[in-house]
Parts: C-alpha cells; sequence; structure tokens
C-alpha cells in the first residue's frame, strides 16, 4: 500500500456496526492507501448482509495523516 512515506505491507480495514447492540455488521478490508471510495460499498455491504438499508451513519473524512 503506498503512503505518504513510501510503501507499507499492510491493508486498510473498515467496520459497520450497529449503534444499538455494537455488534459488527459490515467489515471490509482494502489495499487502498486511504477510505475516501470506501464508503458506498460499505453501506451496500451492510444492506446485503442484514437485508436493511442504514438510517443514519457517521464516517470521518478519510484524510490520512
Amino acid at each position: 500500500m503506498k503512503t505518504t512515506e513510501g510503501f507499507v505491507q499492510g491493508d486498510n480495514a473498515q467496520a459497520a456496526a450497529d449503534a444499538a447492540s455494537q455488534i459488527i455488521v459490515a467489515p471490509r478490508v482494502t489495499a487502498a492507501a486511504n477510505d475516501r471510495q470506501q464508503l458506498a460499498p460499505m453501506v451496500a455491504q451492510i444492506k446485503q448482509n442484514t437485508g436493511r438499508q442504514a438510517r443514519e451513519l457517521s464516517a470521518d473524512a478519510g484524510l490520512q495523516f
């Protein structure tokens, strides 16, 4: 994965959790260096896994530090 400091061997992981139960409903692992393109696939994965669309979500700006 390319970073601001060169290349590292690693992955980028995200997880969506149900707010009430705090159970992970959609994990995703990608080789993308940041999260900017990961929100739409995560929302689709939530619906596929649970059969329901998320009514609310929170996400960061996908900035890399």
